[in-house]
């Protein structure tokens, strides 16, 4: 799993309490905030709030609930809970459930003598919502009496995999509460458990690059909150003494957890939502570990027992993978607003960081490094997922090899390989699958007759020779083209910094002439690091939804052929953009059908007045032209069978033939004069061309079929 969402709740307090109501007699209150009309616990009520989160989220891969399900460890208090949960489980089945018990979940009204049963009833509840699973989730729980095991061990699934099987990373719960039946027992985990539970891991068999998750209720490092006192004197440490709550052995903890990798730690307990990060350097890690520990707010308890009138929250969490070593882990707390005609769910605040393994090089200024490259681009459209443009973006991919991200986009929806690797041909007319660039001869010949605009003039400025002239032998194309040149420079020197191609020329790329824009991709570098070839590319300014996975195909593709030419490596591929934007609408040169139809399948169609064919030929053509996307060589040979057919004796279609003739006619020239139109005029041409074919369309449409 390359990206986990994660549906962090804490603090419900289901359960009821005693009070004097308005005629002095003894009623029972809910300590649930959300309550019926006879004042008892309404589970619905924010099991609807956060359904309609996941409208627009999507279902959670995880729900974690950290602790004080219940408020008196009761049976009666998990009646709503179990209720509860259960419509959750409904809403989302392919949720996984993460649920730990807190300091509420244990019944203080039990004598000492039964301190071992005091969390029966949490764990009857547990046992009734995970069912025959139970023993399977909390394996180490043999013994009721012993509470230090209620450990719950919950592998990260992909999706499709049966539960446990190949596990893609995994989120351990403990008891932080299990010592709680004598006064003045510290809160802390028992020490024997991690034991038990490193054993567990190992067999679990996890990845090195999965997410690693703990979850418990109460919180490990100090946390920083206002005083609950009405009143305050400044001139005094608030703090009157230890933390009773703080996590007692919480050193020893997060010596296990950096030792067993761990990213995350999830924990409630406060009704405040809270995130630290935790950076620890040893001798085994000096580039540091950092751990991000996160608190919940309550989402769920009355009123009183909020801080300051704390509102009710809860976290959606989403983690990202960056490397086998690093995530990023994006937290949006959102606030309940109960306080509307009807309670709805709004944005509080929200906070990214990167937990794991640092690296050394790690500055402030974004730098997108992960070893593959879907999920640097995962990173990035996590990062600009308000779009905007940015400054001195890098981007680095450590493995040159393609991978299709699915965060890719293209006119507002997810864009396939193939419209990549169309975009990648539409750059490169000259490429071949079967051999690349080796066929040197071929090279020229397809430049040549390629139909290519001066955006996507990438092949042609690599291989060609720049004064353009018509090379004779496969030896002067070798010696008047950039890129081959290169391969030269590096067989004789492998440390040269010569390996550099401009795709920048000064004679033609003006901005004054007013035709002849910036290309943006500037230039090309490749880097001989020891035995292994690295590539590095300039950019002007870069596209980052759908041209960023188009540049990584092209420059893995170079890569992989200057490394067969050299005798190197495949080393890593680094972009560099002055400005850098994510367009929720990219322009792409994707090739329409029409544009590769031969003139022998175009006549049948025509002959044959196949109106629906047509129209849907011509109106993918209108919806794919572009100032980046202006072929006209379909609308020329589609006008060259309408001329044919108009000659042959048709008179029942002549007419509509002869209108459809003069609007195929109007748009081929309004695109052919983009081609060659100066920049503030070709949106114009644009406009013209696809209007024709607007009405070309509508002309097929609108006419009766014929016999």
């Amino acid at each position: 799993m390359s990206q986990v969402q994660i549906l962090h709740i804490s603090d419900l307090h289901f359960g009821a309490v005693d009070d004097v109501g308005d005629d002095g007699e003894k009623v029972s209150r809910s300590t649930h905030f959300f309550v019926s009309d006879d004042g008892s616990a309404d589970p619905t009520q924010l099991l609807n709030l956060l359904n309609g989160e996941s409208v627009s989220q999507g279902e959670p891969d995880l729900v974690v609930a950290s602790g004080d399900i219940g408020w008196s460890g009761q049976v009666d208090d998990y009646k709503p809970a179990a209720a509860f949960f259960q419509g959750m489980r409904e809403a989302w089945p392919n949720t996984q459930f993460v649920i730990t018990p807190g300091n509420h979940d244990v019944d203080q009204s039990l004598p000492d003598a039964d301190g071992a049963s005091r969390q029966d009833a949490f764990v009857g509840f547990l046992r009734n919502f995970y069912g025959p699973e139970f023993g399977t989730v909390y394996p180490l729980f043999t013994d009721a009496s012993e509470r230090d095991a209620l450990v719950g061990v919950h592998p990260l699934n992909s999706v499709g995999s049966a539960a446990g099987e190949n596990p893609q990373g995994v989120v351990i719960s403990v008891n932080s509460a299990a010592g709680l039946h004598k006064k003045g027992t510290p809160v802390r985990v028992d020490p024997g458990i991690l034991k038990r539970l490193d054993g567990h891991l190992l067999g679990l068999e996890l990845p090195s690059d999965g997410l690693r998750v703990f979850v418990l209720h109460h919180h490990l490092l100090p946390f920083a909150e206002p005083s609950w006192k009405p009143t305050g004197n400044t001139t005094r440490a608030s703090e009157s003494g230890a933390d009773p709550d703080l996590l007692a052995n919480s050193a020893k903890i997060q010596g296990w957890l950096a030792q067993r990798r761990f990213h995350l730690v999830l924990h409630g307990h406060k009704h405040t939502s809270h995130g630290r990060e935790d950076l620890l350097w040893r001798k085994n890690d000096m580039a540091g570990r950092r751990l991000l520990v996160v608190g919940a707010g309550s989402a769920g308890v009355e009123h009183g027992h909020r801080a300051h009138g704390e509102a009710l929250t809860f976290n959606w969490i989403t983690a990202t993978r960056f490397s086998k070593r690093r995530w990023q882990v994006r937290v949006d707390v959102r606030q309940i607003c109960n306080d509307l005609a009807v309670a709805e769910v709004r944005p509080s605040y929200s906070y990214t960081s990167i937990a794991g393994a640092q690296r050394e090089d790690e500055q402030e200024q974004p730098c997108y490094r992960a070893e593959r490259m879907d999920d640097c681009h995962r990173a990035i459209a996590s990062r600009m997922s308000k779009g905007g443009v940015v400054r001195n973006f890098v981007s680095i991919v450590e493995d040159a090899t393609y991978r299709h991200p699915g965060t890719a986009e293209l006119r507002g929806r997810r864009a396939t390989e193939s419209e990549v690797e169309l975009c990648f041909h539409k750059l490169h007319p000259e490429y071949k699958p079967t051999d690349r660039w080796q066929n040197f001869t071929d090279i020229d010949r397809h430049l040549r007759s390629a139909q290519l605009l001066y955006q996507f003039e990438h092949g042609s400025r690599l291989f060609q020779s720049p004064d353009r002239r018509i090379r004779r032998s496969e030896d002067e194309v070798v010696r008047t083209s950039p890129l081959l040149r290169i391969v030269d420079d590096l067989k004789k020197n492998p440390n040269t910094s010569r390996a550099y191609v401009s795709l920048y020329r000064s004679e033609r790329d003006v901005l004054s002439s007013g035709d002849q824009p910036l290309p943006g991709l500037m230039g090309i570098h490749f880097v001989p690091r020891g035995g292994k070839l690295d590539v590095s590319a300039t950019f002007r300014k870069i596209e980052l939804s759908f041209w960023w996975c188009v540049n990584t195909y092209e420059l893995g593709e170079l890569l992989r052929w200057m490394c067969g030419r050299t005798g190197m490596t495949v080393g890593t591929m680094s972009f560099y953009a002055s400005l850098a934007e994510w367009k929720w609408d990219p322009e792409a040169p994707i090739e329409a059908r029409l544009d590769k139809m031969r003139i022998a399948e175009l006549i049948p169609l025509v002959l044959a007045l196949d109106k629906d064919s047509l129209a849907g030929l011509l109106d993918e053509k209108r919806r794919l032209a572009n100032e980046n996307n202006l072929d006209p060589v379909g609308l020329e040979h589609l006008g060259e069978v309408l001329d044919g057919a108009l000659s042959s004796d048709v008179p029942e279609a002549s007419n509509l033939l002869q209108e459809l003739r003069a609007l195929v006619s109007d748009a081929h020239q309004a695109i052919t004069q983009a081609v060659t139109a100066a920049s503030y005029a070709r949106d114009r041409h644009v406009r013209e061309g696809t209007g024709s074919l607007e009405a070309a369309v509508a002309l097929l449409r609108s006419t009766p079929a014929t016999t």
